[in-house]
């Protein structure tokens, strides 16, 4: 191992966050790509196939996080004979996905402050 800096190895940093509640609620980025996907989609198998979750691990997702925040985050509208059922994001689904896009706009501001002092620091 050598002593000295090598000027070709650069570093920034990273960060993974999640909003936390009571009752053991987390919602991640996972989960908000979830909730956009159904309010682009209106539908929990296009948005579970676009985020490469199964149907029922998708369906899990947005169950546990209706049932830890006390209210439910989509609104399911059952399909015809040939089935084809729409879901609707709530507003309250509306709003835990603009909580979360807030504060990693707050984030990633605080980050790139952070790198910029680490690029000036590893000159």
């Amino acid at each position: 191992m050598q002593d000295s800096f090598d000027s070709n190895c650069h570093f920034k940093v990273g960060c993974k966050f999640w909003i936390k509640g009571s009752n053991d609620f987390t919602m991640g980025p996972g989960d908000v790509k979830l909730i956009k996907k159904l309010i682009e989609f209106k539908n929990l198998t296009k948005a579970a196939n676009v985020c490469n979750y199964s149907y029922k691990y998708a369906w899990k997702k947005i169950k546990n996080i209706s049932e830890k925040t006390g209210k439910a985050i989509v609104k399911s509208h059952r399909g015809g004979k040939g089935g084809g059922g729409e879901v609707s994001v709530t507003p309250w689904g509306i709003h835990l996905v603009s909580l979360f896009e807030s504060a990693e706009m707050q984030l990633n501001k605080v980050i790139s402050k952070i790198n910029a002092d680490f690029v000036k620091k590893q000159s």
